[in-house]
């Protein structure tokens, strides 16, 4: 386990991932792991959601990974703006809400870039850190009007 990976095993392991997107299939609740590939269908990450309250209480969570052979090359930040569209798009959420550790600097400018802007602080443990650690929760919400989650 990597530290700024919270749960996610570094490096990312395909095994790991295939494992992760069938424990995330609908289960009847809104929640779904995806595969983020490149053009010739090589896996690089996983990208994922889950709403235990089925939206009703605008609880969209988001998570994600990325093998650290595609850092640094803006894939992350493609595929959580398209990610979070689809959302959007799909469900009735008023907003969908992520959270990174206050150690792990790219994975809060891939939120940024995204549109999402910090909301609140706290502190987590995760699989990787012995203790908890500070975090920032971060959330992107819809615009309103903009029923597909884009500004009009």
């Amino acid at each position: 386990m990597a530290q700024n990976l919270g749960s996610f095993p570094h490096p990312l392991d395909v095994a790991f991932i295939e494992e992760r997107l069938e424990r995330g299939r609908w289960r009847g609740r809104w929640n779904g792991w995806f595969h983020i590939a490149d053009p010739a269908g090589a896996l690089l990450g996983m990208i994922g959601f889950y709403s235990p309250t089925q939206g009703q209480e605008d609880d969209i969570g988001i998570g994600y990974a990325l093998d650290p052979k595609a850092w640094g090359q803006g894939i992350m930040c493609e595929a959580l703006r398209a990610f979070c569209d689809f959302i959007f798009q799909r469900y009735p959420a008023g907003k969908i809400q992520a959270s990174c550790f206050d150690d792990n600097p790219a994975s809060q400018r891939v939120l940024e870039k995204a549109g999402f802007e910090p909301f609140e602080k706290d502190m987590a443990k995760s699989a990787a850190r012995s203790e908890k650690s500070p975090i920032t929760r971060y959330r992107l919400m819809r615009r309103k009007g903009a029923p597909d989650g884009k500004e009009l």
